[in-house]
Order: C-alpha cells, then structure tokens, then sequence
C-alpha cells in the first residue's frame, strides 16, 4: 500500500502502531491487512470465515517472502505464515493447499506448537491441522 493522501498515511502508520514490536511480525500483519479485513495473521489463521481462495493467494505471498525476505528473521516469518494458512485450510475447510507431504507439514505444525511468539495465538488451529495429517505415531 502507497498512501496517497494524509487519511492513507494515518492507515499505514496506524498498522505499525497496533502490531506486535517485531517488524517482521509487522510485515506479516500488513500483507494480511492489506489483502483481507483480518487485523492480523493470527486473526486470520482463527476465523473459519476466511475463504479457501484467500489462505491460496495468501500462502502463495508467504511462500514468495519466504524466499526473498530481507534477512533471516522475515524469512523464519514467512515461513511460520506460510504454515499457518496451510493449517487453516486443514482445519476450516478441510482442504490441502500444499504439495508437501504429511511429514514435512507436520514438522512444520510441530515448530510452530514449540515457538514461544505464535504458540498461544495458534495451538488449537496446529493441534487441529496435526491431528487431520497421516504420520505414524501421532494418534
């Protein structure tokens, strides 16, 4: 978003007051402002009410940050977003939105249940998407 009057910079600044310290968690809160009506990743992750279409278009954003984030913190971002819109289609629309397999996504789940930042904003919505994978042990 390019503000283009006073009223579009008050939004943009108003972003980077209401989120989280960490700019990459910034950065992950305004892509979603920016393409949804959600408040923010963790908001979106959560509301079953997110079309199918927009976890792809957002999952396909993530994955592209993923790979061209600026240093190793936006990168680690992306890919914790990335693996959160993969579980959110699991969960609220029982739909895989990833090639990966089983395995590679519960690895990925299993990160963000230890990760101390997202863990209590996503625990339910991971152990969920968890528990519809098929990986031996995990019943």
């Amino acid at each position: 978003m390019i503000p283009r009057s006073r009223n579009e910079l008050g939004t943009a600044l108003g972003w980077a007051v209401e989120t989280e310290t960490d700019p990459s968690m910034a950065t992950a809160d305004w892509l979603v402002q920016d393409a949804t009506r959600s408040s923010g990743i963790f908001a979106l992750v959560n509301d079953p009410e997110v079309s199918i279409d927009t976890l792809r278009q957002l999952k396909e954003a993530f994955k592209a940050w993923r790979v061209m984030g600026e240093n190793s913190r936006d990168r680690r971002m992306a890919a914790c977003c990335y693996a959160l819109v993969i579980a959110a289609g699991l969960v609220h629309h029982g739909e895989r939105i990833s090639t990966q397999s089983d395995s590679a996504l519960h690895r990925s789940f299993q990160s963000l249940r230890i990760e101390m930042q997202y863990a209590e904003h996503v625990r339910g919505l991971v152990d969920q998407a968890i528990a519809r994978l098929d990986v031996p042990g995990t019943d």
